[in-house]
């Protein structure tokens, strides 16, 4: 995990391009202040910077069927748990034709991954129960906003449902061949 940290795997940056959810309307619900300091422009961006060397912990990859949703899986034992402890979000925003960091979030992450292989023996990545996947979330660098840092700090757990598809992508994009559908907390091929 320590070249993983080092090289820089796992920092990340997501724009509203890829993500259309990722945009001052969609944030905006929650932080009002936003359309007032981005003048209406619709740009954002989030920038994952980890600061300590992930953690990667093994188990006994058990994935079953789930027998509510045909072709979907669920994970009772990580293959892999991947934690990634104090991982700092940038939140910017596209202002007077320059990207503004508006706010920063601090967390600990823990992500449970597992796979299941189809009948063709092709692999499908299984992502586990996520509810509990963000914690110990702290605010900062948000002075040029006037709304509350505690909404800030709620912001993220609510920003994880759109981009979990993002995530899914990755992991396809990582894995060629293999087909990953994200639904809830469910992966299944297509």
């Amino acid at each position: 995990m320590w070249a993983v940290f080092n090289g820089g795997t796992l920092c990340l940056g997501i724009t509203s391009d890829a993500v259309e959810q990722l945009n001052v309307q969609t944030i905006g619900l929650l932080l009002r202040d936003l359309s007032r300091l981005t003048h209406g422009s619709q740009s954002l961006a989030i920038t994952l910077s980890p600061q300590e060397v992930p953690v990667a912990t093994f188990g006994g990859n058990v994935v079953v069927p789930d027998p509510e949703n045909e072709g979907q899986y669920l994970l009772q034992d990580p293959l892999m748990t991947l934690q990634i402890p104090d991982l700092w979000l940038d939140f910017h925003a596209f202002v007077e034709g320059r990207w503004v960091r508006v706010f920063s979030l601090n967390a600990d992450v823990e992500v449970p991954l597992g796979i299941a292989f189809d009948p063709g023996n092709g692999i499908i990545p299984v992502l586990g129960d996520l509810s509990q996947a963000i914690r110990n979330v702290e605010v900062a660098n948000g002075e040029v906003m006037r709304d509350n840092p505690q909404a800030l700090a709620n912001l993220l757990p609510v920003l994880l449902g759109p981009l979990l598809p993002q995530l899914a992508g990755l992991v396809r994009a990582a894995l060629p061949g293999v087909v990953l559908d994200y639904t809830d907390r469910y992966c299944s091929s297509c």
